[in-house]
């Protein structure tokens, strides 16, 4: 709800996957949003680089992507796939981490990760996305 609205109404399932606007995205679980652009094909370019798209996106043009901290894959320097990123610091949570990485754009992108094999901050590395993004109209 902003302002006295409600964003979305719908089963909590349905909020966090198919959030019905960039500020339900943020609110429900962590999502890092970023702008790019559809593309003709209906993939997504960011500074995550060429992304897959949920379907019933916008159309080509500008756009703002919601990408899930587990939707991101934090990989050693110099990996073949991802962009590279520098590591700017781990938070721990018992049994999983999360590790906030500035693109080599500027960007900060926050990926969840299983605790027991994280970087430390100042560690050049690859991210990964995998699995559909979420793309809202600009």
């Amino acid at each position: 709800m902003v302002s006295g609205q409600f964003l979305q109404v719908a089963p909590p399932a349905s909020v966090y996957l198919t959030p019905a606007d960039p500020r339900v995205a943020a609110f429900i679980g962590h999502a890092t949003l970023l702008p790019g652009e559809v593309l003709a094909d209906g993939r997504g370019r960011c500074a995550l680089g060429e992304v897959a798209l949920r379907p019933g996106g916008p159309a080509a043009g500008a756009a703002r992507f919601a990408v899930r901290s587990e939707q991101l894959q934090v990989r050693p320097g110099g990996s073949a796939d991802g962009v590279p990123g520098e590591v700017v610091d781990v938070s721990f949570f018992g049994h999983d981490a999360t590790i906030r990485v500035r693109l080599a754009s500027g960007e900060q992108v926050t990926a969840r990760t299983p605790a027991d094999s994280v970087p430390t901050a100042g560690d050049r590395v690859q991210v990964v996305v995998t699995g559909d993004v979420t793309a809202f109209g600009a």
